[in-house]
């Protein structure tokens, strides 16, 4: 038997509280990303506690005992992104807040990767995106990371140009960048 004294602004407050249904959450890919579905709206608990109140605040609590076990609740919460592409919708995994900087190849010139320089390839930081990820870019197109540069570190990429006018047209911007999901 626990004894506690009372000094002389203190008081015992008996009462029942409620207590939170504890929440599961189930992740469904094929649910847009922010639609949460209730499966089940699980219930509240009860419990009776036993305070000591000085000027109105709880200072300790002495008991607790559980009345009514609470119930969980379940929801489905929808984990797909999406990004509409000039391919269509897009599931994507992240996005990437990137600086871009462009330039034009030369016709023929290999990329790291060996894949021809040309609209549609960017060079990466393979420390930061990984070759050969796909990669949506607004305003420049789908691309694909297979080349890399002395220049490009950390969240720079490099977009190559068909054309050393469209190079200078795009110049240097701050993009987000999304990185698709592997097909």
């Amino acid at each position: 038997m626990d004894v506690y004294v009372l000094t002389g602004n203190q008081e015992l407050k008996h009462e029942e509280i409620e207590i939170a249904s504890p929440i599961r959450y189930i992740d469904n890919r094929d649910m847009d990303f922010g639609v949460n579905q209730v499966n089940s709206e699980g219930a509240k608990g009860l419990a009776k506690v036993v305070n000591v109140v000085a000027d109105g605040k709880v200072i300790a609590e002495l008991h607790r005992e559980i009345l009514k076990q609470p119930v969980e609740k379940v929801v489905t919460r929808g984990t797909k992104r999406t990004v509409m592409t000039d391919e269509g919708l897009k599931r994507y995994v992240k996005v990437l807040e990137c600086d871009t900087v462009a330039y034009s190849g030369d016709p023929g010139d290999a990329t790291y990767t060996g894949l021809p320089a040309g609209h549609g390839v960017v060079a990466v930081d393979p420390d930061f995106i990984p070759l050969g990820t796909k990669l949506w870019i607004p305003d420049y197109g789908t691309a694909i990371a297979a080349d890399i540069g002395g220049a490009v570190v950390g969240n720079i990429v490099d977009l190559c140009m068909d054309t050393y006018e469209e190079s200078l047209d795009w110049g240097r911007q701050d993009v987000d960048i999304y990185v698709l999901e592997d097909e």
